[in-house]
């Protein structure tokens, strides 16, 4: 089920000029295909469909620690490997992980 309010949201955190939307799926996050210009990107709000799980060890993670976690495992691995690694990009807030009015957390990729 596509979650209008919370993709109108979350693109707001970002600067477009006509971006073209797809739902790509929705498991552990809402994942979404956007072009814009002549740039395609991948915006995943990180949401998980109902009942979906995301506990590790019977322990719930804060899911905006989660995401931050992850967030820098990849720049510590752009800093050490010359693997190609997605491009995070930075939200109007000048941080890479934003979130929404109900502090679900947001990325966006090139």
């Amino acid at each position: 089920m596509l979650d209008t309010k919370a993709l109108c949201e979350a693109l707001n955190l970002y600067s477009f000029e006509n971006p073209v939307v797809e739902l790509i799926r929705h498991n552990e996050n809402m994942t979404y295909h956007i072009r814009d210009i002549n740039k395609q990107y991948l915006l995943r709000i990180h949401k998980s469909v109902e009942g979906f799980v995301s506990y590790v060890h019977d322990v719930k993670l804060d899911p905006v620690d989660l995401v931050r976690d992850k967030i820098k495992i990849i720049l510590d691995l752009k800093n050490i490997t010359d693997i190609y690694l997605l491009k995070l990009i930075i939200g109007k807030d000048s941080q890479y992980v934003q979130q929404l009015v109900d502090l679900t957390p947001v990325t966006f990729l090139e």
